[in-house]
């Protein structure tokens, strides 16, 4: 009887210690991407917390109508011409914004098509806003 005390207090301090693990780990990606229709982030917003290899096929439908991005994530994220992540990108680090997407240093508004997010918060290897 005593034995099983123990093996119950032990199981539930295992238990415990995995609720635990599970919601740290799951902070390890936290924030959102967020693409408006208008520059400065005017008109229509949404808002991605993962990749999106076809924008066109998502909730918003939000394919070719970027005007203006903010990463509100603690992840690079890299954004393509074409769905599928394919043809030019660009990289935004955590916290950036670009308020013209139109910009001629870019000319990336009403481009934007597939959106992937990286694992970490560097653009390395990728061109940058």
């Amino acid at each position: 009887m005593k034995k099983d005390a123990i093996k119950l207090g032990l199981l539930a301090v295992g238990f415990t210690a995995a609720s635990v693990l599970v919601p740290v780990q799951a902070q390890a990606a936290t924030g959102s991407l967020w693409l408006a229709e208008n520059q400065s982030m005017g008109g229509k917003n949404c808002s991605w917390a993962g990749s999106q290899s076809n924008l066109g096929n998502t909730f918003c439908s939000f394919s070719d109508k970027a005007s203006s991005v903010w990463n509100g994530s603690d992840n690079a994220w890299v954004l393509y011409d074409d769905a599928g992540y394919k043809d030019r990108r660009y990289c935004i680090g955590p916290g950036g914004r670009i308020a013209n997407l139109h910009d001629s240093r870019w000319n990336f508004g009403d481009k934007i098509s597939s959106i992937l997010r990286l694992s970490g918060t560097s653009c390395a290897g990728y061109p940058t806003f």
